[in-house]
């Protein structure tokens, strides 16, 4: 099972972000995925949801680009688990580098799990949310509970 997991929120608009999860022995980017293609590993949880691979026209990397696509949903996932069992104990932190589209707003979320369905440390960015058109780097550390399972 999974302990941790990291997601991006959009409210309404579309984003691009360059992501990495830092923790001994993981990370995560998008220069492994083809351009056009959903990021392998990803998952959306609701229908309609676009996330797709582009090439950076800022950078020398790439970037993935989620979009509201079809529906009604106001909001929209993109998300990733990875397995922490072997981090327990230890902090881990997540870094994006995100930039929306006129209007737009994102969030990115970082989860621990713990037994029970009860959540350990959790950082959603509600109160910092990232609303500027420009390329903006974001950070969120926190504990992998000694009991994630």
């Amino acid at each position: 099972m999974a302990a941790m997991l990291w997601l991006l929120r959009l409210v309404p608009g579309a984003a691009l972000f360059a992501l990495s999860v830092l923790a001994p022995a993981q990370t995560f980017d998008f220069d492994r995925d083809e351009v056009g293609s959903t990021p392998a590993g990803w998952f959306l949880p609701v229908p309609g949801t676009e996330f797709t691979v582009q090439a950076d026209g800022d950078g020398p990397g790439r970037c993935a680009r989620l979009h509201r696509g079809a529906g009604a949903a106001p909001v929209r996932n993109a998300m990733r688990t990875f397995e922490v069992a072997a981090h327990r104990g230890e902090q881990v932190t997540l870094r994006a580098r995100v930039r929306v589209g006129k209007g737009g707003r994102a969030q990115v979320w970082l989860r621990v799990d713990r037994p029970g369905e009860q959540m350990g440390f959790f950082d959603n960015m509600q109160d910092r949310p990232i609303t500027t058109t420009d390329w903006q780097d974001v950070e969120i550390t926190g504990l992998v509970a000694t009991d994630a399972e």
